[in-house]
């Protein structure tokens, strides 16, 4: 009978143990787990002659999402090229945002203008 309680105790603890660590949210350290991986996001402001950052980068590589803003007068659209990829904003006026989701399926420099 003893035993039977022993079991019965650990099972208990272990399904505690597991049920804490579901909703603790901490899933990143299950090697193979299936998650939602948020894509790379990278703001950029277009404006008369400048691009801000200057030189950005990404050294994760994979796909990347492009959050852009015009903070100039004109009209601008964003483009990523280099390396067989080749990625286009919509042109947008002063003031307007839009994204772009452009994958890089190597490494090394690209131009963008």
């Amino acid at each position: 009978m003893r035993n039977h309680k022993s079991v019965g105790v650990a099972a208990a603890l272990t399904i505690l143990s597991i049920f804490t660590f579901l909703i603790s949210g901490n899933h990143d350290i299950i090697p193979g787990s299936v998650q939602d991986q948020a894509t790379p996001q990278m703001n950029i402001a277009l404006q008369e002659w400048e691009l801000v950052p200057a030189a950005p980068s990404n050294s994760s590589g994979g796909t990347v999402t492009f959050n852009i803003s015009n903070t100039g007068r004109f009209s601008h659209a964003l483009e990523v090229s280099g390396n067989g990829t080749h990625g286009y904003s919509a042109t947008i006026c002063g003031g307007s945002t839009t994204t772009m989701t452009v994958s890089f399926e190597f490494s090394g420099d690209y131009r963008i203008l």
